[in-house]
Order: C-alpha cells, then structure tokens, then sequence
C-alpha cells in the first residue's frame, strides 16, 4: 500500500533545510507555461535519477464547510483508478521501474512527488500530467477508500493519546482560522464524503494555473522544457479559484491553559504555543532571526533552553522548540518537552518560566547569536547530494507565495541577522501576554 503521508499538526517538528545560493548548491531555473502552470528545474548531475514533485496549491484550510479532510480523500483518489487511467497506473508504473512515490496533505497545499531513473522521466511526467488533466473518480474506488481514510485517522489520532491530544490544541489554539480543524478531518464529517464531493474539490483546484510542477535531479532546463510543453502545456487552465481569506480575531492578550488525562501514557507533556508571524506577516527581520532562535535555543548540546532543562539541571528528558513560518495560516512557535523520572510538569515549566525570563532580562549573546547561524549554514551542505530534501524546501516556499529570489537570498538573509535582531524578536515572541499551554497527564 502506498504510504501517505498527512502533514498534521502531530507531526511536531518539521526541519527546515536550506542551501547556499552562492555556491550554486542548486541553482534553480524557472519558467511559466501558456496555461499558467509554474516550472521550477533544479540540475543535479551528481547521480543519473530525477524527481517530480506538483505542488497543488490547496490544502485543508480550503476544504468546504462541514468536509473537513475532504482534500485529504482526494490526495488518495490520485492513485485509485483502471489500469487504462493514468490514476491507476501511477502506483504499478512506479514500482515496476524501481522508483519512489509519495504524496502528503498538509494545511496549506497536497503535493505529489515521484523519484525514479533518469530514462523514465517522461514516463512519469505523461502520467502525473493524465492525472492531472482529467481524474475520472469511479464510484468502486472510491467508496472503499473511505474505510480506508477512517482507519488511519483511527490510528493516528483516536487511537493515539497523543494525536487526541494535539488534535484538541489545535482546536482551540485557533479560535476561527480553519487551520484549527485536523487535516485528516472529523470522523462524522469524513462519513459524509460523496464520490460527486471529491470529483467537484477536484475540477475547482486541480489546474494548472493552480500548481507548481518541480523538476530536480539530473536533468536540463532544455530537456524538462521539452517535456513539459508536450505532456502540461496542453491541459486547459480552469478559472483560478479564490482562496478563503479568513483571518484570527484581534483578541485582548490572553494565557490560556488546557489539560486532558489518557491512561495510555506514562509520562506527561508539556506544551506551550506563541503566536509568531509568518513569512508574510511582520517584519521579514523577524522572521530570519526566528529561525536563528529556534536553532539557538533547542539544539542539543548548544540550545539555551535545551542545555540549561536537560543537561544541567536534568529536570527534562528533551526540550523541541520548533517555528513554523512557511505557512497561509497564522504562524506560530512551539515548545515541548516532557519530565525526567522523578521531576514534574511544574518544574518544567518553572524553569522554562525562569530561563525565559533570563533570556528577556538579560539577552542573548553575541557568541550564541553567531555560532547558531553558523551551525545553520553549514546544514547547507548536507542538502546537496539529495536531489529530494532540496526540491521538497523550495517547494514548500513557493506552494505558499514565497518567490524564488527571496528564497535564494536566505544564506544572506540568515548572515545579516544580528543579536540585537534576535533579542528584539524573543521579547516579542515570549514577552507577549498571551501564549497557549497544554498539559497531557497519566490517567491513572
């Protein structure tokens, strides 16, 4: 069974990998269809295999009113189909030349990717280019994949303190925003799904003016050029459909505290959420030395936060600070840990409390502020031998609206950060009166 991959808020940290422009680390090329669709090459010689990747630019805050997950479904239509459809062939034709297929749902976009040998190139792109022209969902497959959808959210959720647990935070971090429903969706709602629900989300957002097509790997511009005007070019662009533009409410600061008990754990959680803006939102300073402080702080071994809770007073088995920036929704940092054996949450949070309010009292230093840009751009180098990691970042960039110059300007825009930047920016982050905590207790 082809192994989905549903970008959901349980998936606590994602790491971000970025490469150095200057060094021409990947070097991409873009150009723009008749039909709109977005081409994005990345040559990478260094061994005879390509990826594609389309990112569609939909997610499950654009799924409709009362079918929260419904874009999750259709991620898994794609695969399902005759042998004569495209959609059913993807998965056999794949497998049959040794190659690599996936696909994920995340809130703000569903992107499909194959890895296969340089020879089968246009295989795969007449085939992701058939799915994409015309998706034909046949009642006989789609109403199987039902049970199937119930089941993995039986896994990953219901069945999982945990995803419960992260489930319900989400729900009431964000008070309007459909960034609080899960991506997978409500059961009750998932029950509700029609084969004319999934064929209709289809015909409105699966077209080309819509998706970013990312070709990477060993590869020429002149070559995917080629391709992508025989198999892509010829699909009719639809009219463009128009996100939902829903904002968070201004609300007066406010510190909000959730606590639920499973008896499916033996150790509690600690979690805590800070509004942080994204990419779009603020200053773009902001958001450069907000990944230099997620890189400062939770490291191990170098982190602040991290080094003080875990390592000298061992009062925490781990510290994950993690910010999420590349987003339509509103951005957010979080921060979990959970308690070493015979300490508690409170002393968890006490001395989180304490070092926070250290860090605001007296600053960062130059030394930590330089050496986390440093530890981030060396991380550089380990993108360059895998034609996927770098394809997957940009992609997640522009899938949102990020444009490749500004991407590109990241190796400068992390060195321009300076520790007056990343004070300035961690007491607007921790200083604020409002944050989220959520506590996950033993039942016992």
């Amino acid at each position: 069974m082809l192994k989905r991959v549903c970008l959901h808020f349980y998936m606590l940290i994602i790491v971000l990998a970025y490469w150095n422009v200057e060094a021409a680390v990947y070097n991409p090329h873009t150009f723009t269809l008749k039909n709109g669709l977005q081409v994005v090459v990345i040559e990478n010689h260094r061994a005879p295999v390509v990826t594609q990747m389309v990112w569609y630019k939909v997610g499950t805050i654009d799924d409709p009113h009362g079918k929260s997950g419904l874009a999750h479904y259709l991620e898994h239509l794609m695969f399902k189909g005759s042998l004569a459809s495209p959609a059913g062939r993807m998965l056999t034709e794949v497998n049959r030349v040794g190659g690599e297929q996936n696909a994920a749902t995340s809130p703000d976009f569903t992107v499909y990717y194959q890895v296969v040998p340089k020879n089968k190139l246009e295989l795969i792109m007449s085939l992701e280019a058939g799915r994409m022209a015309q998706l034909e969902i046949e009642e006989q497959y789609a109403k199987p994949e039902l049970d199937v959808i119930l089941e993995e959210r039986h896994m990953r959720v219901d069945n999982s303190p945990t995803g419960v647990f992260f489930e319900t935070v989400l729900a009431n971090f964000f008070k309007h925003h459909p960034a609080r429903l899960p991506a997978i969706g409500w059961e009750h709602e998932i029950k509700t799904f029609t084969t004319q629900d999934a064929q209709k989300f289809y015909n409105t957002w699966y077209t080309p003016n819509n998706a970013i097509l990312l070709i990477a790997g060993d590869v020429t511009v002149e070559e995917v050029k080629a391709l992508a005007k025989k198999y892509y070019e010829v699909i009719p662009a639809k009219a463009k459909p128009r996100p939902l533009n829903i904002q968070e409410p201004k609300m007066k600061p406010l510190r909000q505290r959730l606590e639920m008990s499973s008896p499916l754990i033996q150790e509690p959680y600690f979690l805590r959420l800070f509004n942080a803006p994204n990419f779009k939102e603020g200053s773009r300073k902001d958001f450069y030395a907000l990944q230099v402080l997620s890189e400062l702080l939770d490291k191990p071994v170098t982190g602040r936060i991290y080094r003080e809770l875990v390592e000298n007073q061992r009062i925490a088995t781990f510290i994950q600070i993690s910010y999420q920036g590349y987003t339509r929704s509103p951005g957010y940092l979080l921060i979990l840990a959970q308690p070493a054996q015979g300490h508690t949450i409170e002393e968890v949070e006490t001395a989180l409390n304490k070092e926070i309010e250290k860090i605001i009292q007296h600053g960062l230093n130059v030394s930590e502020v330089e050496k986390s840009k440093t530890r981030l751009l060396a991380h550089l180098d380990y993108t360059r031998d895998h034609v996927l990691s770098g394809s997957n970042e940009i992609g997640k960039a522009l899938v949102v609206g990020e444009t490749i110059e500004e991407f590109e300007s990241w190796p400068d825009r992390i060195k321009a950060v300076t520790q007056e930047q990343v004070n300035a920016t961690f007491k607007l982050i921790f200083d604020s009166k409002s944050n989220f905590t959520a506590i996950l207790w033993p039942q016992k």
